[in-house]
């Protein structure tokens, strides 16, 4: 993937969690920072032009948090939110921490 398709895709994907978020009207008191961290982190990266440590570092803080939030609050997503977060995890997995090591992060699957 060249830098830009890599930006827009992590931009596509969050897009996408949040209005499934959003669709889903959940009622639990978590899905609030859930909306706060998406939109933070949007706001990070759209501005990005290339794959820096500021992007890589603001997703993998988005993605340790949203992880932390659904798995400590046991925080039951509907179907359409679910697979947005599957699709999310799947590319945080092969694309953004295989590039982490480059700033001195590792990450073995």
């Amino acid at each position: 993937m060249e830098n830009r398709d890599v930006i827009e895709r992590a931009i596509q994907l969050l897009q996408h969690l949040k209005s499934r978020l959003q669709a889903s009207h959940l009622t639990h008191p978590a899905t609030p920072r859930l909306l706060d961290i998406v939109n933070g982190t949007l706001s990070k990266i759209q501005s990005s032009s290339d794959i820096d440590h500021p992007f890589l570092m603001a997703l993998e803080k988005a993605y340790q948090g949203l992880s932390m939030i659904l798995g400590l609050t046991g925080m039951q997503l509907d179907e359409g939110a679910h697979l947005a977060w599957d699709q999310f995890d799947s590319f945080m997995q092969e694309v953004i921490k295989p590039r982490l090591h480059l700033y001195g992060f590792y990450w073995r699957a």
